[in-house]
């Protein structure tokens, strides 16, 4: 039988719609709706359909906010045996890629943990990995917040030490051009042995120019690199076209993670076939691209549907995680660890 995943991206709600029950409700209805009328498999299995259904109604009335509507939605399609769903909002990289807007950033991107805004990843000076700040009354992906020029944040760089004030100027680009700089910047060169490993990240978007600039350093014929790690943790998109043919003398480690997808994962595959690449963290999503969209009318949503797609399981599995002490990246020393151990055999 053969199933879809859909994927969710919606924006930030207002609060208006998280007040009136009534607006949550006709979302939801719509949403079933939309997802019946997709799929045919549910008509064969209503039973469980049903209870899908009456969870998702049960989160309409008791969320207050548009982050625990996110969530709670998110925990029972995951429930979900056939299908699979995930929602994207503001608060993903995919929803500005998608939609081709400015965005504004400190040159780091941050995701919502609880009552905080944890630093994902970062290319800005006064920012790492694992850094904190308070959410209250704060997004930075609201549109309040990306019509300002800058942000004055309570920063926590430590547990149990006092938050420091600081001020970061805006930069306003397109998720490409973010993904591109970011991509660049955050590109290192580590010597063993006199040999180079090239340290790559990308940032989310892993588009054709992502994509060409990262492989020209492997090429044979540039010989900047004798061993590669590539970061494609939340990475998603397009790209692997342009990879060239990498000898199976180079080693190559690929961190990935749940949010590694699309296009990401279908490279993942390139490198493990041609290069014998290691991969370190934790299993990928599917590595199918979007077929089509649809957009909701009773609230900002839009559904992708996607083809239930092959996964990679890592060679060394280890939990992702951004509140490492120190700012220590345990996958990223992980796969590290086997390029050095490799290159001094």
């Amino acid at each position: 039988m053969k199933y879809y995943s859909i994927l969710l991206i919606s924006s930030l709600l207002s609060s208006t719609l998280f007040a009136a029950s009534l607006n949550k409700r006709d979302a939801i209805q719509e949403l079933v709706q939309k997802l019946e009328a997709f799929d045919p498999n549910i008509k064969s299995h209503q039973d469980d359909w049903l209870k899908v259904r009456n969870h998702l109604e049960q989160a309409a009335q008791q969320s207050e906010t548009a982050a625990g509507l996110k969530l709670s939605i998110q925990h029972i399609l995951d429930q979900w045996g056939g299908l699979r769903f995930r929602i994207l909002d503001r608060d993903d990289a995919q929803y500005w890629a998608m939609n081709g807007e400015t965005l504004a950033l400190p040159k780091a991107w941050f995701t919502l943990r609880g009552s905080k805004w944890l630093v994902q990843y970062s290319a800005h000076p006064k920012l790492r990995r694992g850094d904190s700040f308070s959410a209250k009354d704060f997004s930075p992906y609201s549109r309040e917040s990306q019509s300002q020029k800058s942000w004055t944040l309570a920063v926590q760089h430590k547990l149990m030490v006092e938050p420091v004030p600081a001020t970061f100027e805006l930069n306003k680009m397109p998720m490409s051009e973010w993904a591109l700089e970011l991509t660049q910047q955050s590109s290192k060169v580590a010597l063993v042995d006199n040999k180079r490993i090239c340290i790559e990240k990308v940032w989310f978007s892993l588009d054709k120019v992502v994509a060409k600039n990262i492989a020209s350093k492997i090429d044979k014929a540039s010989g900047l690199c004798q061993a590669l790690l590539i970061d494609l943790r939340d990475s998603f998109g397009e790209g692997q076209s342009f990879w060239p043919k990498v000898s199976k003398k180079m080693p190559v480690a690929v961190l990935t993670n749940r949010g590694t997808r699309e296009g990401a994962v279908a490279l993942v595959k390139s490198l493990k076939k041609d290069s014998a690449a290691k991969v370190f963290g934790e299993t990928t999503d599917s590595d199918r691209a979007a077929q089509s969209k649809e957009n909701l009318t009773r609230i900002d949503w839009t559904i992708l549907i996607v083809g239930d797609g092959g996964q990679i399981i890592p060679d060394q599995e280890i939990r992702d995680s951004s509140l490492n002490a120190e700012g220590v990246d345990d996958i990223t020393e992980a796969g590290l660890g086997w390029i050095r151990a490799e290159i001094t055999k």
